[in-house]
Formats: structure tokens, C-alpha cells, sequence
């Protein structure tokens, strides 16, 4: 049951997201959409899983921090990995933990720049990029992951989700 339960809400959240995204045309006031990344567990949530909700979440803070104009990405992805490497998931971790957003659908869900270890872009106000924190575990079979869309302010970022950042277990 619960995880029929769990199917409906992603269900639900994802009609919802799309529906909210239109319809968009040239005179809509923000064209594009908020990003948000998190992973739902059915079921009771392991220790695991709270130790992996915790790094990322940890990670996903303190990268919002880095962010400003004048940063670098690879300043953010170094944050990242900094964070996930202490908790002990260097080898769980992905090699990039965000990218720019556009207002152009690419035949892919990322778009250009990519936040990775020693990219040279700085960021600049206005820019706007979904910030992730991924986790996996292959050999125990466990994910985690915890993101938002945020835009570059003149003196940081400002986070545009509104999701909570608390570990959702249905």
C-alpha cells in the first residue's frame, strides 16, 4: 500500500510541476521552471539512509553559501565534495553536483554549465542553477539525493525551491 501511495504523489507532484509550468509564452514574467531534488523512501527510513540525508544536506547548505558572484563553479563542486568525502562517501559521490539553467528545453534535463571539480566560470547575478547533492551506494543498494533551484544575487544565491530539506519517508 505504501508504495502505491508513494507512486500517487510522485504522480501527483509531477502533473502538478508540469501543469504549474504552462502555459508559458514570450510575454509570461519568468519563463522556465523550479528544479527540486529529493529522494522519497518508502517504508521505514535506515540508519543509513539518515546518515546519507544528513551529508547531503549538509553539503547542499554549505554549497548555497559558495555561491555568489565572483565565486567559481568549481569553488561549489569543491565545497561538495569537501563535505560528502569527510562523511566518508568519496567513492558514492558524483563528479559534478549542479548545472546552469536556461529557458530552452535541450534534448537532455541539464543545460549548460555544468558545476564540476575546477571549472573556471564565475558566477555571475542572475544566474540561475539547480544545486544537487547525489549519493550512490551501488554495493548496499541505497540512493540519496537532495537539490533546489536557486538564482545568483549580488551578494548570494537565494533559493528559489520551497521544498523542506527534511528526509521524507512515506
Amino acid at each position: 500500500m505504501r508504495k502505491q501511495l508513494a507512486i500517487i504523489v510522485l504522480s501527483l507532484l509531477s502533473t502538478s510541476a508540469m501543469a504549474a509550468e504552462l502555459p508559458l509564452g514570450l510575454s509570461t514574467a519568468v519563463v522556465g521552471s523550479v528544479t527540486v531534488g529529493e529522494t522519497l523512501l518508502v517504508g521505514a527510513a535506515s540508519p543509513e539512509h539518515r546518515a546519507m540525508h544528513g551529508a547531503c544536506h549538509e553539503a547542499l547548505l554549505a554549497c548555497e553559501e559558495v555561491v555568489r558572484p565572483g565565486a567559481t563553479l568549481g569553488d561549489v563542486f569543491a565545497t561538495h565534495a569537501r563535505i560528502l568525502d569527510a562523511a566518508g562517501y568519496r567513492e558514492h559521490r558524483l563528479n559534478a553536483c549542479g548545472y546552469g539553467m536556461g529557458a530552452v528545453y535541450a534534448p537532455v534535463w541539464t543545460d549548460w554549465p555544468m558545476i564540476y571539480e575546477g571549472n573556471p566560470l564565475v558566477f555571475e547575478a542572475g544566474h540561475v542553477f539547480f544545486l544537487h547533492m547525489i549519493l550512490l551506494d551501488f554495493g548496499s543498494q541505497r540512493a540519496m539525493t537532495l537539490g533546489h533551484t536557486v538564482v545568483v544575487t549580488d551578494t548570494g544565491c537565494e533559493r528559489l525551491s520551497r521544498s523542506d530539506l527534511g528526509l521524507v519517508v512515506v
